[in-house]
C-alpha cells in the first residue's frame, strides 16, 4: 500500500510549502508516496511532489520552476 497525491496546482505561497514537502519526504519512509500529475505542479506544487518516491506526469501537464527566495 502507499499513498497517491493528486497534485494540480500552478503553486502559490512558499509558505509552508518545504514544511508539507517534509511531511511528505517523512510518509516516504515508511511507504511510497506517488505524486500524480494530469495538470500544472509548479512552483510550491512541483516542491511538495519533488518530495514523493515518483512523479507521474500526463504528456500535457506541466511541471517545474521551484521558485527561489534570496535576502539582499
Amino acid at each position: 500500500a502507499g499513498i497517491v497525491l493528486d497534485v494540480d496546482s500552478p503553486g502559490g505561497e512558499a509558505i509552508g510549502a518545504f514544511e508539507a514537502a517534509d511531511a511528505v519526504a517523512a510518509a516516504r519512509s515508511a511507504k511510497p508516496v506517488i505524486a500524480s500529475v494530469t495538470g500544472l505542479a509548479c512552483s510550491a506544487a512541483y516542491a511538495i511532489a519533488s518530495a514523493c518516491t515518483k512523479i507521474v506526469i500526463s504528456p500535457s501537464s506541466v511541471v517545474g520552476s521551484i521558485g527561489v527566495v534570496m535576502l539582499h
